[in-house]
């Protein structure tokens, strides 16, 4: 049995309990830096698709390459998330991300890179993300426990929020000033940092629970039961109508700031990274809430934010007004994101917390890409702006339904869950 030690009152914010579990902050450390990268990366990437092509279409490219592994990787990131050694595979996929990077690297520093380059690269980083998500969110509900997940993920959040932020200023800064292999090389050495981490850290064993099936058993299992729970019902829902009408508008904002406000890779940088400064200042007051009420209307509000932003925002003829709005949206990206993991962790049974967030990972996998060729399409043919509007106007119109039928608003009960583990403890000591 592992021993466990509580942390001190630390004044009672929730968020100072949670990083006193060295565990713990390792592991969030690890994926503040490995999204930091990722944002990096991708800004990167899309500037040169966009510089190279001059299309909206080939832009969110980016964006459905990045998500389709999520369709096919998800219930397989959940079901490890649930079933196998999840210190090293956090590491596994840490060391693909390294090798990755590595080669688009080589490729951009001997003048070889090209888009359908990018196109993979995205599509390798995709599965890496898809499979750490899941794997990482559950490793820190054992680390810190139920009654403090809410603070666990909305730090997990803050991180990638950070790293939201600062990977797209970062990249924006490094394109302007020295070059696309600089940029690069900046995201492989976060990539480094971040494997070091993983090789320090030590995830508790997985707690003792009833006799397993075969995998694709457990994930219908999973998904059966999701269907039964109005909530989880109501949260699979919503995950496809903001990742299908919503998200997408994030990869379209250096077509926006490029076209329409006519400002360079710095100032484009800049404009991405908005949504991150509001969803920074958002998951840090929710980390340190002692105690959030009515998560489902949280959950709602968020939603409801980040559409209003994305269908706003294109419109603006001005840069600082258009940051603002970003921002803005970013508040409820914060919220947006919180909650999804937690209700969904919170609802669903020890065993099955995984191949729940499993199952949300292919909504994401399967709405988005589709969400964003459908953008692509519609702005190549029309306009970005149009293109945008109307995608985000009908994902408000789909939100009624969730709203009026569904008991998503009602706060949660969850059944009895195992209690946190220390971060100072090695695993089966």
């Amino acid at each position: 049995m592992i021993p466990v030690r509580r942390p001190k009152a630390l004044g009672g914010i929730p968020a100072l309990i949670v990083l006193a579990n060295a565990q713990y902050r390792r592991v969030w450390g690890a994926g503040t830096l490995t999204e930091l990268s990722r944002r990096v990366e991708q800004f990167t990437l899309s500037w040169y698709v966009l510089l190279d092509t001059d299309s909206p279409f080939a832009l969110g490219l980016i964006l459905v390459f990045l998500f389709v592994p999520r369709s096919v990787f998800a219930p397989i990131a959940g079901i490890i998330a649930d079933r196998l050694n999840r210190t090293y595979a956090l590491r596994a996929m840490q060391t693909v991300n390294v090798l990755n990077s590595s080669a688009i690297l080589v490729l951009i520093a001997t003048g070889n890179i090209q888009p359908v380059f990018a196109f993979a690269s995205m599509l390798v980083q995709g599965a890496t993300w898809t499979m750490d998500q899941p794997i990482r969110r559950t490793s820190m509900f054992d680390l810190v426990g139920p009654g403090q997940i809410i603070s666990g993920v909305a730090l997990d959040t803050l991180g990638f929020t950070v790293g939201r932020m600062a990977g797209p200023l970062l990249a924006g800064i490094f394109l302007g000033v020295f070059g696309f292999s600089e940029a690069y090389a900046l995201a492989l050495s976060i990539h480094l940092a971040a494997l070091g981490l993983l090789v320090a850290t030590r995830i508790p064993p997985h707690p003792p629970g009833p006799p397993r099936g075969t995998m694709l058993g457990g994930l219908v299992e999973a998904a059966r039961y999701s269907a039964s729970v109005p909530t989880l019902l109501a949260v699979v829902f919503l995950t496809l109508v903001m990742n299908g009408l919503g998200f997408p508008a994030q990869q379209f904002v250096p077509d926006i700031g490029k076209n329409h406000l006519m400002v360079g890779a710095a100032l484009v940088g800049l404009l991405v990274a908005a949504e991150g400064f509001g969803q920074l200042v958002g998951a840090a007051v929710m980390a340190s809430v002692r105690q959030l009420p009515d998560h489902g209307k949280v959950f709602i509000i968020g939603s409801v934010s980040i559409l209003t932003a994305a269908m706003t925002f294109v419109w603006s003829p001005w840069y600082a007004l258009t940051f603002v709005i970003l921002s803005l949206g970013g508040l409820g990206q914060a919220a947006y994101s919180t909650m999804q993991s937690s209700l969904a962790m919170l609802y669903a049974p020890p065993e099955m917390r995984g191949q729940v967030l499993g199952i949300l990972g292919v909504c994401i996998g399967f709405s988005t890409p589709l969400g964003t060729l459908e953008i692509g399409a519609l702005a190549t043919a029309f306009s970005t702006q149009w293109a945008l509007s109307l995608n985000a106007l009908a994902g408000l119109l789909l939100m009624a339904p969730v709203v009026l039928m569904l008991p998503i608003t009602r706060p949660p009960t969850p059944g009895p869950t195992p209690g946190p583990t220390s971060g100072d403890e090695e695993p089966g000591s």
